[in-house]
């Protein structure tokens, strides 16, 4: 509930109505205290610039249009109920994230993929080229690194650097990652400082990283 507005104060150029007045305010500040102890007091406008708050906090259940937790400069971009254990964030006044115990539904735009990242290819590495994928690689939304593309023309040599991964890319610890070429199967080795190099020589005329992925420290 909103806090009962208090009544007009005494004023000194009113002495004829001062005590009334002083016996008002007096009596509507026992009845404000009751109200704030009763832990029922509703903000309905102005600016609080810090809120906080020791027990339940209600809200309104709001709607995808207008989301009853939502921003001064964006009431159509938070959060509302879209029913019993049922909560729903809207973005531009469209539902984005759909939360109840059945798990989480993400809108029509999904998760978006990271942007496919690159790093020099080493010791003569490069690409394989023509209608295969491109060498990179990119961080899911749970932290996993997935490597892909296909290399050729490198040294095959164990312990060779193929390339360096930086550094919120890079594993927990060293880890084996294979792979197929031309000459079967082939291994890589990453570790902590990101350093990829051969484990299991692979031919050099072709070696896929596709499929490769961990997750990232």
């Amino acid at each position: 509930m909103a806090l009962t507005p208090l009544p007009d104060p005494p004023q000194t150029a009113d002495p004829a109505n001062f005590a009334t007045k002083a016996d008002a305010l007096v009596a509507a500040l026992a009845t404000m205290v009751t109200e704030i102890n009763s832990g029922g007091v509703a903000l309905t406008g102005g600016t609080v610039s810090t809120l906080t708050v020791t027990g339940v906090t209600t809200l309104a259940a709001g709607t995808v249009g207008a989301p009853s937790l939502c921003f001064s400069t964006d009431t159509t971009t938070g959060f509302y109920r879209i029913g019993a254990n049922n909560v729903g964030f809207a973005i531009s006044g469209v539902k984005f994230l759909d939360i109840s115990a059945v798990g989480l539904d993400i809108g029509a735009g999904g998760i978006v993929p990271e942007v496919l990242q690159t790093v020099a290819l080493q010791n003569s590495w490069v690409n394989f080229g023509g209608t295969e994928i491109t060498f990179g690689y990119w961080k899911d939304s749970v932290g996993m690194v997935h490597i892909q593309g296909g290399i050729k023309s490198g040294t095959v040599t164990a312990g060779t650097l193929v390339f360096t991964l930086p550094s919120s890319y890079r594993p927990y610890a060293v880890i084996e990652l294979g792979g197929f070429s031309d000459s079967g199967y082939w291994a890589i080795t990453i570790d902590a400082a990101g350093a990829a190099t051969i484990k299991l020589a692979p031919a050099n005329t072709f070696a896929s990283l596709n499929g490769m992925s961990f997750r990232a420290a």
